[in-house]
């Protein structure tokens, strides 16, 4: 009797200490029924202790030969000698698990031990796949990828930095190795920003600079690196990945150099198409002149000279003069190809310009025109060229009222807080909606012969210069085109 008692205060000892250890424990006796379960048993397959204790294993497991554990119970209930078994199982909820079960003899009968590793077998499937996808990357990616361990000073590139520098790279050189290659003028300001993201709480480090590549050339290059692997608060890795912008800067270099010669074109275009209306406005104050001229020899040929009319006809002469000298110098202003350099300009004074040489020509008695552009309203830019956007949007408004009964022209200007907004409307037909999505994309107009890149340009200029221009239907019929300029605090 006593010795019964010993057993069992050593048995409850027992089942305590492993209900507290949370460990998964099912006691199977001899005839492979199942004699108790801890609570973490239970909870790991789905049911409670009760469902399964009385039950032979192979009711309650069906599947325990496929997962081998079943074998393993076999022979470890004849042999007596433990064996471990790796298992992925499903519980009663379908939930994909991995354990390892440890079979022990217990007694006369037999005991699993599970361990469950769902969460470490995950993660060594991600990091195995991980390391799986970083290492086809590393050989595939055009980026040259590298690492450095700062305290071992070593360098290691992948695969593609052995062809962007043109030379075979040994695995794991100096931090040195690399800065010899740096462009002398960028060096220290790169070494600089390794040394700050390295610091504490440096965070990413992104630089360009220009790099020694392969043939002797500088690269220009940008480095997007990350500290890692942080030991007492001091980071003691760098990844990174250095892209070459060469191809890319060469492209915006001819891109900004094609965008110039296009303005420049369509700016000369444009007054091509306007020299004919040109010759005939300057004819106007060139005959009045001429005949002013011809009336003062008339009169300088009389026997007595008026002075004051002599005087009013020179004064004639002359103001017809110069506003056919005034309509020269404002083609000359709209045409020249030097760049002003970029800052204040006077709004007023670039609409003015451009409002008068779309008018050159136009009948302006049936055009009413709405001037609205206050004075000493200034913007960022360069005169020229957004005076050629003007040009290029009034001129555009004219002419698609060209078949309109109601013409209404309106040029508008206010301040919009920290930019200035310029509208430009027209009582044409509009535009159908279908067009005006593409309107500013390059070989898009709806002019017969038009060659389709004046608003396409104007919206480069306008962005060059920081601003937006847009287009919108008015209320009233017509349309009306926004642009958004920066202004001067």
């Amino acid at each position: 009797m006593k010795e019964q008692m010993i057993v069992a205060f050593e048995n409850d000892r027992l089942v305590e200490l492993v209900e507290h250890l949370r460990l998964a424990v099912v006691v199977i006796a001899p005839d492979f029924k199942i004699g108790w379960a801890s609570k973490a048993a239970a909870a790991m397959d789905g049911r409670t202790a009760d469902v399964l204790v009385g039950r032979s294993v192979w009711e309650v497991w069906p599947d325990l030969d496929a997962l081998e554990l079943g074998a393993a119970a076999k022979q470890v209930m004849k042999a007596r000698e433990p064996r471990s078994v790796r298992l992925r199982f499903a519980n009663l909820a379908e939930e994909r698990r991995w354990a390892i079960t440890r079979v022990e003899p217990w007694g006369e009968g037999i005991a699993f031990i599970t361990r469950e590793v769902t969460a470490q077998s995950i993660a060594q499937t991600e990091l195995d796949d991980l390391r799986s996808k970083h290492r086809l990357l590393t050989q595939a990616a055009e980026e040259v990828l590298w690492e450095w361990d700062v305290d071992a000073d070593r360098l290691v590139w992948s695969p593609a930095g052995q062809t962007f520098f043109g030379e075979d790279i040994p695995d794991g050189v100096p931090i040195r190795w690399w800065l010899d290659r740096i462009h002398p003028d960028d060096r220290a300001r790169v070494w600089s920003g390794a040394q700050e993201a390295l610091s504490v709480g440096g965070g990413v480090w992104v630089k360009e600079y220009r790099v020694l590549a392969a043939a002797g050339r500088y690269a220009r290059v940008r480095t997007r690196a990350y500290p890692t692997a942080e030991e007492a608060g001091r980071p003691t890795r760098l990844l990174g990945a250095l892209i070459d912008l060469s191809a890319a800067h060469q492209a915006a270099e001819e891109l900004r150099r094609l965008q110039a010669e296009l303005v420049q074109m369509s700016r000369i275009s444009a007054m091509g198409t306007m020299a004919s209306t040109l010759a005939h406005e300057l004819n106007q104050p060139l005959t009045a002149a001429r005949n002013f001229i011809g009336g003062l020899e008339r009169a300088m040929a009389a026997k007595e000279l008026d002075r004051e009319l002599l005087a009013e006809g020179v004064q004639h002469a002359k103001l017809s003069i110069d506003r056919a000298g005034e309509i020269i110098r404002s083609l000359r202003r709209s045409i020249d190809n030097r760049t002003a350099p970029s800052g204040v300009v006077d709004l007023r004074t670039v609409c003015d310009d451009a409002l008068a040489m779309v008018l050159l020509g136009v009948d302006k008695a049936s055009l009413a025109i709405t001037l609205q552009v206050p004075r000493g309203l200034l913007v960022v830019g360069d005169a020229v060229q957004l005076q050629h956007v003007f040009i290029n949007l009034l001129r555009n408004a004219v002419e698609a009222m060209h078949a309109s009964d109601m013409k209404d022209l309106g040029l508008r200007a206010s301040d919009a807080g920290a930019a200035v907004r310029v509208e430009i409307s027209d009582r044409g037909p509009g535009i159908p909606a279908a067009e005006r999505n593409r309107l500013f994309e390059p070989v898009a107009s709806l002019k017969e012969r038009g060659l389709g890149i004046g608003l396409s340009i104007s919206r480069t200029i306008v962005e060059k210069h920081g601003g937006k221009i847009w287009v919108e239907d008015r209320k009233d019929g017509g349309t009306r085109f926004i642009v958004q300029l920066k202004k001067v605090d």
